[in-house]
């Protein structure tokens, strides 16, 4: 059974501040963490239980609770000058 996918408050107000184009890559990044949920990086100490996935526009913070992806903030980057070493091998 696929997750349910939601996106918290800021993560709406994330999306809506992003142009057009960079709308549909957030969908389309969110859509390919419901079939590997486990692909982001696992986050620890106060961010315990969240995970970050890399992405062409930026960092996208999720969790996974019982059925359901929630996408927690979206941290735009389209030019990756923020991008930290450890996410890239």
């Amino acid at each position: 059974m696929p997750l349910k996918l939601l996106y918290s408050a800021r993560a709406i107000k994330d999306v809506r501040d992003l142009p057009e184009e960079a709308r549909e890559r957030v969908r389309v990044a969110a859509e390919e963490i419901r079939e590997d949920v486990s692909s982001g990086l696992r986050l620890q100490g106060s961010l315990a239980g969240l995970r970050l996935r890399e992405a062409d526009f930026g960092l996208l913070v999720y969790r996974v609770r019982r059925n359901q992806l929630e996408v927690i903030t979206i941290i735009a980057d389209p030019e990756g000058k923020r991008r930290c070493q450890w996410l890239t091998p």
